[in-house]
């Protein structure tokens, strides 16, 4: 079986980074990361991952919702994880109405973080 697929929406770089390492010790293939919803709509059009790892709010405003929301009407089966420092009660019910796969709080553990994504591919369907 193949490995696992990730994209990752994050726009701080070195959270960026250390998300994409997680995935990889997870034994997933990261398939490309981006800073803004618009970024990510142009680099992940094209893209099928299993996962979605995602922040909620970032520097241009750009919200994880949106990009939840826009890969999901493309791959509905697409497994979303927020990883996010959010505290505000009004971005936290947009997400809940996404029904992610897994809302991890920042700055997340590596343990916690590699058990979710053990779950997801876990369940992953086979191919």
């Amino acid at each position: 079986m193949d490995k696992p697929t990730a994209v990752i929406v994050e726009d701080e770089a070195f959270i960026a980074l250390d998300l994409e390492d997680m995935c990889q010790d997870a034994g997933y293939r990261v398939l490309g990361t981006s800073a803004s919803a618009r970024a990510a709509r142009e680099r992940f059009g094209d893209l099928a991952p299993d996962v979605l790892i995602t922040d909620m709010e970032r520097v241009d405003g750009s919200l994880g919702t949106e990009v939840a929301a826009w890969m999901r009407r493309r791959l509905p089966g697409l497994r979303v994880v927020f990883v996010t420092g959010t505290c505000d009660p009004r971005f936290l019910a947009e997400i809940d109405m996404l029904r992610p796969d897994k809302v991890l709080r920042k700055p997340v553990a590596q343990a916690e973080f590699g058990a979710c994504l053990s779950r997801l591919a876990a369940s992953r369907p086979s191919v």
